[in-house]
């Protein structure tokens, strides 16, 4: 009996540490098939003054499963780089974890978007399970502002908060600099999503210590929850109101759906509001 119960329990060790230490020693390859919102691979050139993005995301999202697929070229002029926005997405109830992404803007109606993800295959979800046993991929999606914030707004019906960011043009630029070269990087060479290690809260953390902001990566970026109060407090938003004045100021997603337009002319204006008494 003792000599069978040694063997089951050799036997479930065997099944769940073999496929963990797997898991473990997997690497990126880049090679689909993907869902279709993360099929392409946005790539990134500089050129002096200009940023070249080939396969931008354009999607207009009705539902998380209702949506016109769109990618496009563009270009944009380093020059005109001048503002910045901190978006951030509650995954839970609670609020313990949380989805970041940052947006871009040269001038107050051109905005593009980078959201850092897990790379998903068709008809898979994110589940953190999955991210703890290195089942995804990483990938930087760029897209415009619309697509990346419509996505969460009206395909997920999630809470979406948009926070102006306090910066220098200097500092903005290198962020911005450091941003494009990472996702060219990881475009390049395929990397595994990781909980602990590899997320959107940590990308936009290790890009904004790149640009030489003083952030540490701690236990409030790896949960991601408390990602927008550590920024608030860092002085990082460009507001003079209380925190949680300041944050139901910041809500964006009940504004955007109040508007009956998925690709609203007035998304700029909607989203970008200053947060000031």
């Amino acid at each position: 009996m003792r000599r069978s119960l040694r063997f089951a329990a050799i036997a479930i060790a065997v099944a769940v540490l073999v496929p963990s230490a797997a898991c473990l020693t997997r690497r990126a390859t880049g090679e689909g098939p993907w869902r279709i919102e993360q099929s392409r691979t946005p790539r990134v050139a500089i050129h002096a003054n200009e940023v070249r993005i080939t396969d931008a995301r354009r999607f207009t999202w009705r539902t998380e499963r209702d949506f016109d697929a769109a990618w496009f070229d563009t270009a944009y002029d380093l020059a005109k780089l001048d503002r910045l926005a901190f978006y951030y997405v509650p995954l839970n109830a609670s609020s313990t974890i949380a989805h970041v992404f940052v947006a871009f803007g040269f001038g107050p109606d051109d905005w593009m978007a980078v959201s850092v993800e897990a790379r998903r295959r068709p008809g898979e979800d994110y589940d953190l399970k999955g991210g703890i046993l290195r089942r995804y991929e990483l990938i930087y999606v760029i897209g415009d502002e619309r697509d990346i914030v419509g996505k969460r707004a009206w395909g997920e019906r999630a809470p979406v908060y948009c926070w102006p960011v306090k910066i220098s043009r200097e500092a903005l630029r290198r962020f911005f600099l450091a941003t494009m070269n990472r996702a060219e990087e990881v475009a390049g060479h395929p990397e595994i999503y990781g909980v602990l290690a590899n997320t959107c809260a940590t990308n936009v953390a290790l890009n904004a210590q790149r640009a030489g902001s003083a952030v540490r990566i701690n236990l409030d970026i790896l949960l991601s929850g408390k990602m927008d109060r550590l920024a608030y407090a860092m002085g990082v938003f460009g507001t003079d109101l209380s925190f949680a004045d300041a944050k139901r100021a910041a809500r964006v997603d009940e504004r955007l759906r109040a508007l009956n337009d998925v690709w609203p002319e007035e998304f700029p204006e909607t989203v970008h509001r200053p947060l000031a008494r």
